[in-house]
């Protein structure tokens, strides 16, 4: 019976060492010691856990006794009546959903709880799940799930010991004395399929990337009667993925909940802000002199808990609201703050400038084009054109989109067109209007990439986002235009994660937040220039809300001046226009051999190379 044996048990750490010491040294020379309390853990493993238990702490290094809070204990008996006492009743299981704080052992506690069932339990057969293989089990990191779990295993008393075979190959650790197994997996469709668990241990699904967290709760649902899924919530993917949905869906689980309010070393002092008072919770706590207690600023939730602890976690290196209320206060969402920081910003616009020449792009029903001068074009650039009208030939481009459906209406989306030299990640071109369809848009960027081409006459990578009825028309015009220089992702499969496919641009599926993301990282790095100001001015406006991006300012507005300029289209293209720098980067190297003599050897040979690259680029692009 869970905790049966414990009314002896210190909990004090000195006094739980003294009391070990005690108990190890009175049966190291006596059988029946030695069985009646292998007996007693057998029966109790909180017992167990609290008189030989032993947690690794690198941080501190060293090794210090695995005593359980009182939150623990809790935890710890949920698990145990959910799953272990269930069994013995002969009882149907339950999926267990165990939702946790940052540090508050929950990890440690399902390592002991399967380490307890696979000693002495006789065939019992349980899997480890981790986001990748050396999460599960690297013999050189200590935070691998079965090296903790061999930590735990060697810790006994040399009289509690068992025999048992360990593979690193296999991932699995066998009892050979009661034919007990687990097995370690790395996320994947393939976890377990073909086989029988008595459970699975899932390591912080939420961190799992898509489609690989989707695949593992496939593969395991018909392999167990129980997941036990310990996470906590991430805040970079916020209200989805299969974790989320697993908690919070309608489903027949058993919800465990760890929070760092629990813990009574993280909850000293604790204390509110409501409405711009301090409201102390913990009355016993003495707070340091030099104390402050946070009244404003970002990581500042009106009415949220929060203690010294939780305030120092707050100030550290790469904090941000996002993180903190995901991790700290188990808030999917989180609250609203923006994407690009205002110093970001304010860094970045010391690189903005008005444009050196302004122009019109024309482009004919044949797709022949010619740029034309002119104080008021909707082209801007920030580059100089040499004697024939060229931009700069001697490096190479991408061009990002951003496409609308070019109604012309005074609150219709821009549609945009963003310039980067991919040797430098410098903006060298921008383009917005809101009054030009989607396929007479793709030709306008078609002609823009063959403006911006190299001496060879390579055009510029083309980034179009491709979402909706509005990114199918433009990548259809291209298509019919055999325009082949269009940026091509891969799309890992859902149920066969081997298959992939080949798409054409870059589709939207997180409110552009991974190349934003990417984008505010280059700003921040100083690998990303922007020049046009608009640009950074509709970047401002991107918050993280309810765990996605959104534009502040992307909805119905009287305001005749916001016309086609509240949906955050620029910042979008140029994030397109900066993943084509990204994934397609090129070196000065490569740039030194864009330009050889004309009629040169060197130049007749880098024709041939570019046009039978052209020629297979293409043949890739439509083979599908």
């Amino acid at each position: 019976m869970f905790g049966e044996f414990m009314a002896g048990v210190p909990k004090g750490r000195d006094a739980n060492l003294r009391f070990r010491h005690v108990l190890l040294r009175d049966a190291e020379g006596d059988a029946t010691i030695q069985d009646t309390l292998t007996d007693m853990c057998r029966r109790d493993p909180l017992f167990y856990f609290n008189v030989f238990g032993w947690l690794l702490e690198p941080r501190q290094k060293r090794t210090l006794p695995f005593i359980t809070r009182p939150y623990q204990d809790t935890n710890l008996q949920q698990i145990y009546d959910n799953l272990h006492l269930k069994m013995e009743r002969g009882e149907h299981l339950d999926d267990i959903a165990f939702e946790k704080s940052r540090e508050v052992g929950a990890t440690w506690m399902c390592i002991y709880f399967s380490e307890w069932m696979w000693r002495f339990h006789a065939d019992t057969h349980i899997g480890f799940v981790s986001k990748n293989e050396d999460s599960v089990d690297n013999a050189k990191d200590p935070d691998s799930l079965m090296s903790k779990l061999d930590f735990a295993v060697r810790h006994v008393p040399w009289w509690m010991q068992v025999r048992f075979d360990r593979s690193l190959s296999n991932h699995s650790l066998i009892n050979l004395e009661n034919n007990s197994s687990i097995v370690g997996y790395p996320a994947s469709r393939e976890v377990g399929r073909g086989g029988r668990k008595t459970f699975f241990f899932m390591d912080e699904l939420h961190s799992i990337d898509a489609p690989k967290d989707v695949a593992v709760m496939a593969s395991t649902q018909h392999v167990t009667d129980c997941r036990l899924v310990v996470s906590t919530p991430n805040g970079r993917r916020g209200k989805s993925g299969a974790y989320y949905d697993f908690v919070t869906g309608d489903f027949d689980i058993v919800k465990i909940t760890a929070r760092w309010q629990d813990d009574f070393s993280k909850a000293a002092g604790l204390y509110r802000i409501v409405d711009g008072e301090v409201i102390i919770i913990d009355t016993e706590y003495t707070y340091p002199p030099e104390f402050e207690f946070v009244t404003e600023g970002p990581f500042l939730v009106d009415g949220a808990d929060r203690s010294p602890w939780y305030d120092r976690q707050c100030r550290r290196g790469a904090a941000t609201p996002q993180a903190i209320a995901a991790e700290l206060d188990l808030n999917f969402g989180g609250a609203a703050w923006t994407l690009f920081s205002q110093q970001i910003i304010a860094k970045a616009e010391l690189s903005c400038m008005d444009p050196f020449i302004r122009g019109t792009l024309h482009v004919d029903a044949e797709g022949e084009f010619q740029f034309v001068r002119h104080p008021k074009g909707l082209l801007k650039l920030w580059v100089e054109l040499d004697t024939d009208g060229n931009p700069p030939q001697n490096t190479e481009y991408s061009v990002g989109a951003d496409i609308a459906g070019g109604t012309g209406s005074n609150h219709s989306s821009n549609s945009s067109a963003q310039v980067f030299d991919r040797l430098t990640g410098i903006q060298v071109a921008s383009w917005a209007d809101n009054a030009m369809p989607p396929h007479r848009f793709a030709r306008l960027c078609i002609a823009l990439c063959k403006f911006f081409s190299n001496r060879m006459g390579r055009p510029a990578v083309l980034v179009p986002e491709t979402n909706g009825p509005t990114g199918g028309q433009f990548i259809r015009q291209c298509q019919e235009d055999e325009f082949s220089q269009l940026y091509v992702r891969v799309v890992e499969g859902v149920v066969d994660l081997k298959k992939t496919t080949r798409k054409l641009g870059y589709h939207n599926s997180d409110g552009g937040k991974d190349i934003l993301e990417r984008m505010q990282a280059g700003l921040d790095s100083g690998q990303c220039v922007i020049r046009d100001v608009a640009v950074l001015q509709e970047c401002s406006h991107y918050i993280y809300k309810n765990g996605k991006i959104t534009h502040a300012l992307a909805q119905a507005t009287d305001d005749e001046s916001a016309k086609g300029r509240a949906h955050g289209d620029r910042a979008i293209a140029a994030a397109c226009g900066f993943l084509g720098v990204k994934e397609h980067p090129i070196s000065k190297e490569q740039v030194e051999t864009i330009d050889p003599p004309y009629g040169s050897m060197a130049w007749r040979e880098q024709l041939r190379k570019a046009e039978e690259l052209a020629t297979a680029e293409q043949n890739a692009d439509y083979a599908w």
